[in-house]
């Protein structure tokens, strides 16, 4: 892609689109930073949590701008799969840690 192409595309996202994905982002890197730096657990875990709730936050967006593109019957099946999406890699991981 040009660089054209992504100034118009990035262009296109509004500001609380931005900030709801960059946060995000941040959450993901700040439960990454607490691995690398050897933290103890609670603190992992209190960066997990946040990170999970920031995906949470993330997902709805994501489904309410789909939403505006589908039928409601279409949309309530995308929200009701992805609305788990969160506790379902919590229960996987969680399942893995023992």
């Amino acid at each position: 892609m040009s660089p054209d192409m992504l100034a118009q595309a990035f262009g296109r996202i509004d500001r609380r689109t931005r900030n709801i994905f960059g946060g995000y982002a941040l959450a993901f890197l700040l439960v990454a930073a607490t691995v690398l730096l050897g933290l103890p657990p609670l603190v992992r875990f209190g960066a997990a949590v946040i990170a999970l709730a920031a995906g949470a936050v993330a997902v709805s967006e994501a489904t309410e701008r789909l939403s505006q593109r589908l039928s409601p019957a279409a949309t309530g099946v995308v929200q009701s799969v992805l609305g788990n999406l969160p506790e379902l890699f919590l229960s996987i991981f969680a399942l893995q840690a023992g």
